[in-house]
C-alpha cells in the first residue's frame, strides 16, 4: 500500500490517499471513499503548472459512476504558500498507474491537458504572438516608448516559458507500463 498526504486549500482538511490492493481509499477526519480500481475509465497524468504551482503535476481518475478524482504533488501550507511534495507523490502516482493497467485495462490513459483544453491554450498562445509580431511590424524604423518596449520585452520573454509548458502539457495517448518522465515530478538525488 502506498500512501500520500495532502491539503489542497484553507477550506479543505488534509486527506489521505491510498493506492491499496483492491481500490483507491480517500480518507478524511469525516470518514473514507473506497474507489475499486476496476471501475477506473479514465487516467490523466500531466505536468499542470499554475501561477503559484510552477512544478505542478496532476493525476487525474476518472470512475464509472463516482465522478473524477484529481490529485496533484502540491499542499497547501498557507495563503500563495504551497509545498511540493513530490518525493511522496511520484511512488504515489507510480503505484496508481500499475493498479489502474493490471485491474483496469481497458481504461483510457492518457498524458498532457485534455484535447479542448489545450487548444484553448495554444490559442491563448497565438494571440499575444501575433501581437508581438504585428507591433513589431508597426514600430518599424520608429523609436517605441519604454512602456511599449517594457511590454514587447515581457511578451518576447514569457512565450519561451509558455511554449515549453505547452510542450510538456500537449495530449497523448498513455502506456501505464512504461511512463514517460514527462509526467511525472523528477527525482532529486540528495547527497548522503
Amino acid at each position: 500500500m502506498t500512501v500520500y498526504h495532502r491539503r489542497t486549500s484553507i477550506l479543505e482538511p488534509a486527506l489521505e490517499y491510498r493506492a491499496e490492493a483492491d481500490a483507491l481509499v480517500i480518507a478524511s477526519p469525516t470518514g473514507e471513499r473506497r474507489l475499486p480500481w476496476r471501475d477506473v475509465r479514465e487516467i490523466r497524468l500531466t505536468f499542470a503548472p499554475t501561477e503559484q504551482k510552477v512544478d505542478r503535476y496532476v493525476l487525474a481518475l476518472r470512475f464509472a459512476g463516482a465522478g473524477k478524482v484529481q490529485i496533484d504533488n502540491m499542499h497547501w501550507r498557507g495563503v500563495a504558500d504551497f509545498e511540493n511534495r513530490s518525493e511522496s507523490y511520484r511512488p504515489f502516482a507510480l503505484a496508481v498507474a500499475e493498479r489502474v493497467a493490471r485491474l483496469a485495462p481497458g481504461a483510457k490513459a492518457a498524458a498532457g491537458a485534455p484535447f479542448w483544453s489545450y487548444a484553448l491554450q495554444i490559442l491563448a498562445m497565438a494571440v499575444p504572438a501575433t501581437f508581438l509580431v504585428w507591433l513589431l511590424l508597426e514600430i518599424g524604423g520608429h523609436r517605441p516608448g519604454e512602456s511599449v518596449l517594457g511590454k514587447v520585452l515581457y511578451i518576447a520573454w514569457a512565450l519561451p516559458i509558455a511554449l515549453v509548458w505547452m510542450v510538456r502539457g500537449r495530449p497523448r495517448k498513455l502506456d501505464l507500463n512504461a511512463l514517460p518522465d514527462s509526467v511525472l515530478p523528477p527525482v532529486w538525488e540528495t547527497a548522503a
